[in-house]
């Protein structure tokens, strides 16, 4: 099947979500790894802690009008500064209704978890992705304003390291 639509969301498409215990105020944090180049050239990222649970949201944006109600793929692509191990992610959609939206509680608009989770790359930086089929697309049509809930899940991870995602991309077919 061909390819329908790709999207892509740099880090500078995501907003940090505050945890609700209290002991992370802030969220992922944005960085600039600085590349070797003279003048060093900054790329951004959004630093996912390797200690505690952290959340982004997507800004909105419009469910593509070549949907076809087939498989979506999301694809995270991420690095780690020296570690190897695996990284656990989960991906939560929301299509917009009508009233306020909580983007701090899956339970009150997001659908189901979909999990996916990577073995970072070789030590150095290299970028590794992780693809999963999204399984729960919370009932969404050509035209839904739509929310992605990207959230790190150290609980279910081994990895030592902050993970530092430079990519999202969804995209349906193959």
């Amino acid at each position: 099947m061909a390819r329908k639509f790709t999207l892509q969301f740099p880090p500078t498409a995501w907003i940090p979500v505050p945890g609700d215990d209290g002991t992370d105020p802030y969220g992922p944090a944005f960085v600039a790894n600085t590349s070797s180049d003279t003048p060093a050239i900054p790329r951004v990222a959004l630093a996912f802690d390797n200690a505690k649970d952290e959340t982004a949201v997507s800004v909105p944006f419009m469910w593509p009008a070549e949907y076809a109600s087939t498989d979506v793929t999301g694809t995270v692509f991420f690095h780690t500064t020296s570690g190897t191990d695996t990284v656990a992610w989960t991906l939560q959609v929301e299509k917009s209704e009508t009233g306020p939206i909580d983007l701090k509680d899956g339970a009150a608009g997001f659908g189901s978890v979909n999990d996916f989770a990577a073995t970072a790359a070789a030590a150095g930086g290299g970028v590794t992705e992780v693809t999963l089929t999204i399984s729960n697309l919370d009932s969404i049509a050509a035209g839904d304003l739509v929310y992605l809930k990207l959230f790190r899940d150290v609980s279910r991870d081994a990895e030592g390291d902050d993970a530092y995602m430079v990519l999202f991309t969804l995209h349906e077919g193959s």
